[in-house]
């Protein structure tokens, strides 16, 4: 059973987009869905040491917390996550559990407690090959890429220290389709008591409409100009008296204001032009 009281080692699984306000709730005794998650430990041993406490297709029982933060005011992204307790004495390396209908997770994100790849601690050492294969298995039946590491493929960063050894054991794993939408990525202290530093990016919303370079617009500085004011209110009196026409005799009022905003803006450049070399 995984106690609240120790959430050292965590591990989160699974994303989802919904438009709600931002949450963070816990769900007490609640099953969570099929979390792959497990240890690569044996019963007996430190699962802190470099064993590593990862395997994959695993089923635990635990607390789920589920909670996000809103990407842009109305969109949000939740994590569902699940804290491993390390004093748990179970073998779940041989545990597996298949189910057609598992929401294939987006991201994946927490301390691994396992470094892929030797660079990855200071200094360079291997972890044993069965945590390293369940990592990879796991990414690969997910779809995961180390979005850190594709970033900043030749930078060197560790988010773990334990006297002269340094290691890269957190990470944040997402689809290649969230990776292209990432950007300002980091490592940096935990803003909570933790002797590990956490791997930070921020993740646009590819639902977002597309802001182009917009149109031009009337600077102030010719706005607040008299002689832009009057040359406007010359135009504008020239514009009614062509409405006051009869329609017979006139072009389409469409054409007639398309015309005349054509004017303003031409007129306004000119002084704009005019402005801007002055201060010059």
């Amino acid at each position: 059973m995984i106690k609240r009281k120790n959430r050292r080692k965590w591990l989160s699984i699974g994303s989802r987009q919904t438009r709600s306000p931002a949450a963070l709730q816990i769900l007490d005794n609640t099953p969570p869905l099929k979390l792959h998650t497990g240890s690569s430990y044996q019963v007996g041993q430190n699962p802190t040491t470099v064993n590593g406490i990862f395997a994959p297709w695993a089923v635990v029982e635990s607390n789920r917390l589920q909670g996000g933060a809103p990407d842009n005011g109305y969109t949000q992204h939740h994590v569902e996550e699940s804290f491993m307790n390390n004093e748990d004495s179970r073998d779940l390396h041989s545990t597996t559990n298949t189910q057609p209908t598992h929401r294939q997770p987006k991201k994946a994100r927490g301390d691994f407690n396992v470094v892929e790849d030797s660079l990855d601690r200071q200094p360079p050492r291997a972890d044993p090959p069965a945590p390293v294969t369940a990592l990879k298995e796991f990414k690969a039946l997910s779809l995961l890429r180390d979005g850190w590491q594709q970033t900043y493929p030749t930078k060197t960063f560790f988010t773990w220290t334990h006297g002269s050894t340094e290691s890269r054991l957190d990470h944040i794993y997402m689809q290649q389709a969230l990776i292209k939408y990432s950007t300002d990525w980091d490592i940096s202290p935990a803003p909570f008591q933790t002797d590990h530093d956490v791997v930070l990016c921020r993740v646009l919303n590819p639902e977002e409409p597309y802001i182009g370079k917009g149109r031009w617009a009337i600077p102030h500085m010719v706005i607040e100009n008299k002689e832009f004011i009057q040359k406007v209110v010359d135009e504008g009196m020239k514009l009614q008296g062509i409405l006051q026409t009869s329609a017979d005799y006139r072009p389409s009022l469409q054409a007639a204001f398309a015309t005349f905003k054509k004017g303003i803006i031409r007129i306004a450049k000119q002084y704009a032009s005019k402005t801007a070399s002055m201060l010059d």
